[in-house]
């Protein structure tokens, strides 16, 4: 582990912006993201032993993304109609992030995300950007 104290710009990962992809075309750039896989067991005791057998049960993931807003964009009109129609939106997420003390790439995909809540405004006063959108999503 490095010294925090020794810490250059050759020890920072640099990435890109993620990009959002909805049927084959490229929608937006997205500026912040997390995104976590669980994976989803069941522990079965042994008789007469301390120890457990596991089965998985499932996989799932789910996460959050931010993206600017751009005025001639009609992506969360999109969105808000899927939701209304009672229809998964589906998108897919890509990207690469460069480590440059080994100059290795990393790339990130995401499929077959599907968008379950969103707010189509969320602006104040105390400094909230109205220019970006947070949106939650699930994935398997």
């Amino acid at each position: 582990m490095a010294d925090i104290r020794n810490v250059s710009s050759e020890d920072i990962l640099n990435g890109r912006f993620l990009e959002l992809w909805v049927d084959g075309e490229e929608r937006a750039n997205v500026v912040a993201v997390t995104a976590t896989s669980t994976l989803n067991t069941t522990k079965v005791p042994v008789a007469g032993t301390f120890s457990n057998i596991v089965f998985t049960t499932s996989a799932e993931g789910s996460g959050e993304f931010t993206i600017y807003k751009l005025i001639d964009d009609d992506l969360d009109d999109k969105i808000n109609k899927a939701i209304k129609d009672g229809q998964p939106f589906e998108f897919d997420l890509t990207g690469q992030i460069t480590n440059n003390s080994n100059k290795k790439e990393y790339r990130v995909l995401i499929e077959q995300c599907v968008i379950t809540s969103f707010k189509p405004i969320d602006a104040s006063i105390d400094g909230t950007d109205p220019l970006k959108n947070v949106y939650s999503f699930e994935y398997e």
